[in-house]
């Protein structure tokens, strides 16, 4: 049975101004409050086929397709990327009713004719990103939406085509917890302690540091060994084991049905995962030197499954893919990229039936404190 799309009130308004604005546009908008349903919603109109969905990942190419085939069974679905081959001996000529799935590394040079292009984490395509940015040379297309989870410029310079594309509508994490689309989230920060001997080796680093004389305003243009200081102090913090303790204290005290972890390393992910094993919980190590279909098997494992279960992630599925109802989130290891924490604690927003909780755990005493307070003050900081 087909089933309809229904939007919210602010998915409406980001709609009507990116029609007054003759289908030219960005949206801007949190994880999980539905940006994806606002380009299906387009979809309903047979004016605006054929279109190009331009994706980041394989996930997200396959989360597309299953999206339009629920909801749009008479329209023609077919990917690129991923073992979907694309055909190089002729244009890929789109026909009415038809949607064409890509993932960007798989399609940037080739030609391609469509109506509208919906064009998922916007950030990826833009001169911020000059590989991908070569896709305009070859894309003709009509209208243009642009989604985009984290803050964009109010204007893209040079985007598509050699067009300007505006912002014309951004929806806010205040205005979304407001509405009721997002639950705000419980965030705890665990300080954890570094054993001695990596805090002293830790702090002599700093030290060595706060004494450069070089003067630069990007880090590109440090030293080397300044350069080379910063590596080894990242280094402790990603080694050391101390948060390993706190992280199993949380899991087996916490109630949750659906956590995740988010680490940096696939090692880290790995030896996480065996050892939530071993404390009787069940635990999927998630990373990018999984094949495809093993990383699918795990996935549809994690939803599917109604006892508690633990997804430690490593870089995956942080852009876009819906994972519903997460209860816990827990940022083992991070970086400073406002981007990439926006898109990992958004996670846990799409849960709606429950207040999700977040737990960052940083180290004492280093780098990380600032920016787990930062990460906190963020989130909680709209009424």
């Amino acid at each position: 049975m087909e089933q309809k799309i229904t939007l919210h009130n602010w998915q409406k308004e980001a709609l009507k101004e990116w029609i007054n604005n003759k289908g030219q546009g960005i949206i801007q908008a949190p994880t999980g409050s539905g940006k994806t349903y606002l380009g299906l919603k387009l979809m309903e109109k047979e004016s605006l086929s054929p279109f190009l969905v331009v994706v980041p990942t394989v996930e997200l190419k396959e989360q597309w397709k299953e999206r339009i085939r629920k909801f749009y069974p008479e329209i023609s679905v077919r990917g690129i990327g991923g073992g979907e081959k694309y055909n190089p001996n002729r244009t890929l000529d789109c026909y009415n009713k038809t949607a064409t799935v890509a993932v960007i590394n798989s399609m940037r040079d080739q030609p391609f004719s469509c109506k509208t292009v919906i064009l998922d984490e916007i950030h990826h395509y833009s001169l911020l990103a000059p590989e991908n940015f070569k896709i305009w040379d070859n894309v003709d297309y009509k209208y243009i939406m642009g989604l985009s989870a984290t803050p964009v410029p109010e204007r893209l310079a040079r985007i598509g085509g050699g067009w300007d594309i505006p912002l014309v509508y951004r929806y806010t994490l205040s205005q979304a917890y407001r509405d009721k689309i997002l639950l705000r989230p419980e965030i705890v920060l665990k300080p954890v302690n570094l054993t001695e001997t990596e805090q002293e080796q830790y702090d002599a680093l700093t030290e060595k540091m706060r004494n450069n004389t070089k003067k630069f305003v990007d880090f590109d243009d440090a030293p080397m060994w300044f350069k080379a200081c910063a590596f080894e102090r990242n280094e402790i913090l990603f080694n050391s084991r101390m948060k390993l303790r706190v992280l199993e204290k949380i899991l087996s005290e916490i109630e949750f049905k659906k956590a995740i972890v988010f680490v940096e390393r696939i090692e880290t992910c790995n030896e996480i995962a065996r050892r939530i094993n071993e404390i009787g919980i069940e635990a999927l190590a998630l990373h990018s030197e999984l094949k495809r279909k093993e990383r699918k098997e795990l996935v549809s494992r994690f939803i599917n499954t109604s006892f508690p279960i633990v997804l430690v992630n490593a870089h995956i599925f942080e852009e876009g893919l819906d994972v519903p109802q997460v209860d816990l989130l827990l940022l083992y290891s991070y970086n400073s990229t406002r981007r990439e924490n926006l898109q990992r604690i958004g996670r846990a927003l799409h849960n709606t039936k429950t207040t999700p909780k977040i737990f960052i755990l940083y180290y004492r005493n280093t780098k990380e404190s600032k920016i787990a307070k930062r990460i906190k003050k963020f989130f909680e900081s709209f009424e």
